[in-house]
């Protein structure tokens, strides 16, 4: 169902949403499915979604929002994309995270950037932890680094 949370997660740009049971609903054109579940629920969900289904790539963008896809399919596959497109070495791309989703990113990049108010997994897996939250914490990393 719609929800005030999920209209604050979506961008003007997205694909056409659709809302229902999951269980009646068709979904091999989806090439996401987002789920919009009580914080203190999301990893019991996600962890039951990847058990019942191994073959989805289950993730987390919020406290609230869980995303489910096909494996493989994460922000490091599009990144990767845009750089073989591009021909950039994956050595010299700094990409920046705040989130769980951003974990396979985070990993592929020759950088990796978690901001200070990053989930703790994220941080775990970053090259670097910047000092600011959010843009500040972007910032910083690129005044550091290109100033």
């Amino acid at each position: 169902r719609d929800s005030p949370m999920l209209r604050s997660d979506m961008d003007s740009r997205s694909a056409e949403i659709h809302f229902g049971d999951l269980l009646k609903m068709d979904l091999s054109p989806a090439p996401k499915i987002v789920i919009i579940a009580d914080p203190s629920e999301t990893s019991g969900i996600i962890d039951d979604i990847s058990a019942m289904h191994p073959s989805l790539s289950v993730t987390q963008s919020s406290a609230y929002v869980i995303e489910v896809m096909p494996k493989g399919v994460d922000k490091s596959h599009g990144l990767r994309m845009v750089c073989e497109h591009l021909d950039i070495d994956r050595e010299d791309v700094i990409a920046f995270g705040d989130n769980k989703n951003d974990i396979a990113m985070i990993e592929w990049a020759g950088t990796g950037v978690a901001v200070a108010n990053a989930v703790d997994e994220l941080k775990d897996v970053a090259d670097i932890v910047s000092k600011g939250e959010m843009s500040d914490g972007v910032q910083e990393i690129l005044d550091k680094y290109f100033s």
